[in-house]
């Protein structure tokens, strides 16, 4: 089986912290000289190594990301606190080395494991996709939480079902459950639908509804359903604002046409304790950011009125400088 560079890599933040289960790679794994993961960036016609991939892959999708995205597609692709807010292609390129650069030890550990196999072929053919894609085809394909990234297999898995494994694509199930830093997991079938889901995967078809005591999957909702986050939905779009509730219905995501952006709200929220920074961002009347304190606002910021906590809302990547 082989596992989706979407999946893999770009495990991007629910508000804005940057939510990342994987670890770096063991320290008994020598990663020098793997072949196929240290080498040079290609190794002939229609052949990417890691390395190679990783900085083409990143450029094509900052290409279409910049190409096809609205200012609110973005800001809702990249909640990249505390890391500076991705404002241009060269930011995006950036933003995308540096999860490559974590994800690059990790292939390396499966590799020196015998537990994956990166697909040169594969990859030199994910690069050429994402430059040939039409905003069209781009806004289809973007996985669920708006990370940008088209699905491309890359990985081809080793381990079988019961065996040991570090991360989920080194399985030929495509689920390493109860992996946890340093400590192997199981390779096993993702949950289906009414069985628990402790690691926040669900069978196809389904989401990991995390409302209840015990995290159960469910199957995934029509449009016109009561929603809190698109990946409750079969579509994959949900109006809900954040720590609200909307309905499921078709995003209209990363399709070239800013002005049918005008009803999506793009949200981040931190919390902590009983402190609250709150940020929405619509195309229609500008951005906003509440910070409150207590159930009370304290200050607002936008690009047109200076605050006093306006560096705590750029810092969240909600807000202009």
């Amino acid at each position: 089986m082989r596992s989706s560079i979407a999946v893999a890599v770009l495990v991007l933040p629910l508000a804005c912290a940057d939510v990342d289960r994987d670890t770096d790679a063991p320290a008994s794994a020598d990663t020098t000289g793997v072949v196929g993961t240290t080498g040079g960036e290609t190794e002939g016609a229609g052949v990417l190594t890691p390395a190679g991939f990783a900085d083409r892959f990143g450029r094509a999708t900052c290409a279409r990301v910049f190409a096809c995205c609205s200012p609110v597609d973005r800001r809702g692709m990249f909640s990249t606190f505390p890391e500076p807010a991705v404002t241009d292609e060269e930011g995006c390129v950036e933003f995308f080395a540096r999860r490559f650069g974590r994800w690059l030890r990790l292939v390396a550990a499966s590799e020196v494991t015998g537990r994956a196999e990166w697909d040169r072929e594969a990859a030199a053919a994910c690069v050429e996709r994402v430059n040939a894609m039409s905003c069209e085809a781009y806004s289809a394909e973007l996985a669920a939480g708006r990370s940008g990234a088209v699905d491309c297999p890359l990985l081809i898995a080793k381990v079988g079902e019961y065996a040991a494994c570090r991360h989920d694509w080194e399985c030929a199930t495509g689920h390493c459950r109860d992996a946890q830093q340093w400590y192997d997991g199981t390779c096993a079938d993702r949950p289906a639908v009414g069985e628990p889901c402790p690691d926040n995967v669900c069978e196809d078809g389904a989401w990991c509804d995390q409302s209840r005591e015990r995290p159960v999957c469910a199957a995934l909702k029509a449009d016109g359903a009561a929603c809190r986050v698109a990946g409750e939905c079969r579509s994959n779009g949900c109006t809900a604002e954040v720590f609200a509730e909307g309905v499921c219905g078709e995003p209209r995501v990363c399709d070239g046409d800013p002005a049918d952006d005008e009803d999506i709200v793009a949200t981040c929220a931190l919390e902590r304790g009983q402190s609250r920074v709150e940020c929405k961002i619509g195309s229609v009347g500008g951005w906003n950011c509440n910070c409150r304190e207590q159930g009370r606002q304290v200050a607002t910021c936008s690009p047109e009125t200076a605050a006093a906590n306006v560096d705590v809302c750029a810092g969240l990547g909600c807000c202009a400088k």
